[in-house]
């Protein structure tokens, strides 16, 4: 992320704050189908754009998720009081097999971000994932700035840093 943030406005963002693949390259376009029934409207990556979007993979299955959804639900809140709630957005993609393990997971671990279904597994096959969960970063030119493994607290930070760069007026 640094490399094209240092291009732009200077390093703000330290590319050690990351646990971290450093792109700038286009985001793979992709169409999903909402988790939750309430939710009726698929959502297209490139209808995004304009928006610094954050996509977090994630599964049922995986024990960080329990942690890490809360925390970016938490996140996505204060980045909303902090922008306005049309400048940064995440979005969560499911990548259980059955629906129905994603929603009991989400009654849980309840969240207010669109939550997406991979259930093919297509869409992180064209992100190259390996492990969970893993959040992708986007800026509004839909480039692909950054991939953060895993989920550690101080990731939450350096996320703010970045956005604080991304969205500077």
């Amino acid at each position: 992320m640094c490399f094209r943030l240092l291009r732009h406005w200077g390093c703000a963002v330290c590319c050690a704050c990351f646990a971290c693949v450093l792109l700038a390259a286009p985001a793979p376009d992709f169409s999903l189908q909402p988790l939750r029934p309430s939710e009726v409207t698929a959502v297209k990556l490139s209808d995004l754009r304009g928006r610094v979007v954050l996509l977090d993979f994630w599964a049922s299955w995986c024990g960080v998720c329990q942690q890490s959804l809360p925390a970016l639900n938490a996140f996505q809140q204060r980045m909303d009081a902090k922008f306005g709630p049309d400048r940064f957005v995440i979005v969560g993609v499911n990548l259980d097999a059955e629906q129905r393990e994603g929603l009991d997971f989400l009654r849980r671990f309840p969240v207010d971000f669109p939550m997406l279904s991979d259930r093919t597994g297509n869409t992180s096959a064209l992100y190259g994932l390996s492990t969970l969960p893993v959040s992708v970063l986007i800026d509004q030119e839909g480039e692909w700035v950054a991939t953060i493994v895993g989920y550690r607290s101080s990731d939450l930070r350096a996320l703010e840093r970045a956005l604080d760069v991304l969205l500077a007026p």
